[in-house]
């Protein structure tokens, strides 16, 4: 199977699990839409137009030209694709002239790697550009999602943080900046939606994986532990492995997205899968899957929260349970559509 082969089919059970006629008729912009969650919702959306007649219209927006998620979209007609770099604040007055009724600010880099040594655009692309965004749509009926993360809560050992939860990301990490500027986001919609009653919800996803990742250039854990086992038959960690994250399945993680999206009641919401499993595991996980494949730890640690346990207790409260993705059947599904 083509990469493009796998995304269809992940979109098109995100398409069975979601109604989507909250969308129908609407005008919808995507920061970012070569990220991994802006991808993901240029697809469903275009995949809903063709296949479910939502009629919608949708202009993503990124520095570079579409990626090889959505390469295959550049010939719709529902589509526009926009080549810019949204810190240039007359292009964010411009574009939110027309009036979107959904706006999707992916533009905050998942990536540490993306990042760090970045920091500059880091914080203005999660506090300049928001403020940006939220003062040019005041006055409009226009919804404003901003993505934020789940580092904002640290290293919450054996609590599983909720959206009550205190922030305690600590202050002195080289990770720091990335909480920091998720967290000035956040309160900039909270002070539009207070001030001018503008419309915005906050999400707060946890470590997400899923078809559409490529570890040609995707540095984050999970892709890094496969490529060391497809290429070398050898998963060598560069620590203990003893960190805990929450991780989700990208799938699982868009469809309560869209929920959200269009009928949540709340402000702020965490979008995070159900899974709270170490580094090491996941690797002894692949491991498994890729045959004849090795693991060896070191005994030091990286600076890394130890472990980060969230639940979405907001979307589970409103929305009830759902029917996630095992978690080894998804690292299959990332396996599988990396071996193309």
């Amino acid at each position: 199977m083509r990469l493009d082969e796998f995304l269809r089919n992940e979109v098109k059970e995100i398409c069975k699990k979601v109604k989507l006629t909250g969308f129908r008729n609407k005008k919808i912009l995507i920061l970012g839409s070569n990220s991994f969650f802006g991808s993901y919702l240029a697809l469903v959306l275009n995949y809903a137009n063709k296949f479910y007649n939502i009629n919608c219209y949708i202009t993503c927006v990124s520095k570079n030209n579409p990626n090889e998620r959505l390469k295959n979209l550049r010939k719709e007609k529902k589509i526009k694709f926009i080549t810019k770099d949204i810190t240039n604040k007359n292009f964010i007055k411009n574009i939110l002239k027309k009036d979107f009724n959904y706006i999707y600010h992916t533009a905050t880099y998942g990536q540490p790697a993306k990042w760090k040594g970045n920091e500059l655009e880091l914080l203005n692309l999660n506090t300049i550009v928001v403020n940006d965004i939220l003062d040019n749509i005041k006055y409009s009926n226009s919804k404003f999602i901003y993505f934020s993360s789940c580092d904002v809560y640290g290293s919450t050992g054996r609590v599983i943080a909720n959206e009550e939860s205190p922030l305690k990301f600590d202050i002195n990490s080289s990770r720091s900046n990335y909480a920091i500027s998720k967290v000035m986001g956040e309160r900039l919609c909270e002070y539009h939606r207070k001030k001018f009653g503008t419309k915005s919800i906050i999400l707060r996803p946890g470590h997400t994986f899923g078809v559409g990742q490529s570890i040609k250039n995707d540095k984050r854990v999970i892709l890094e532990l496969i490529k060391k086992a497809i290429i070398y038959r050898k998963i060598d960690l560069i620590d203990d492995g003893s960190s805990v994250k929450t991780w989700g399945y990208i799938s699982d993680i868009v469809c309560m997205i869209l929920l959200i999206s269009q009928k949540g009641k709340y402000q702020l919401y965490n979008t995070t899968g159900n899974n709270y499993l170490s580094i090491k595991k996941i690797a002894y996980i692949i491991s498994k899957i890729i045959r004849n494949t090795s693991v060896t730890l070191k005994k030091t640690k990286k600076d890394d929260p130890d472990i980060v346990k969230v639940s979405s207790k907001k979307f589970l409260y409103e929305f009830g349970k759902y029917n996630s993705t095992n978690f080894s059947n998804g690292i299959k599904k990332l396996i599988n559509s990396n071996k193309i």
